[in-house]
């Protein structure tokens, strides 16, 4: 566990821990991931909520073993085109970042159940969204 540690950045040899499963990194000052961050194949668990995102790297999509991601309470604009392609996503927290659309790959994310995006820029329901048929609850509350 990395939370609450102030960090600025996270070490572009991350890579290097090939078996990690589960990461949290909240509450930091984190304002990017590397782009080696897509090598870590193993990993089921990413917490980087409340920091200071505003993007993540395209090789995000690689993560295909991971279950969880919450990375709320950041600054993330655009989702990489690839995002779609972490296919095992079960829980997926994205609300108060300053999202306006998600990218079409959403509609591979066929196993989410929880889906919150209230509090983004969002001007409706994205069509990629319409077709995620194993969501039991989202939330789009509070966007524009």
């Amino acid at each position: 566990y990395w939370s609450n540690n102030l960090l600025p950045r996270i070490p572009d040899t991350i890579h290097f821990l090939t078996n990690l499963s589960d990461l949290d990194m909240d509450n930091n000052l984190i304002e990017g991931l590397p782009d080696e961050f897509g090598l870590l194949i193993k990993l089921e668990t990413l917490k980087i909520r409340n920091n200071r995102l505003c993007n993540l790297p395209e090789s995000i999509g690689a993560l295909t073993k991971l279950v969880t991601f919450y990375a709320n309470h950041n600054s993330i604009a655009v989702l990489p085109c690839r995002f779609g392609e972490m296919c095992n996503l079960i829980d997926l927290r994205l609300q108060s970042n300053l999202l306006e659309s998600v990218p079409s790959s959403f509609t591979q994310m066929q196993m989410v159940t929880q889906l919150l995006m209230q509090d983004n820029k969002l001007s409706s329901i994205p069509e990629p969204v319409c077709s995620m048929s194993a969501v039991e609850f989202a939330n789009f509350a509070r966007n524009e």
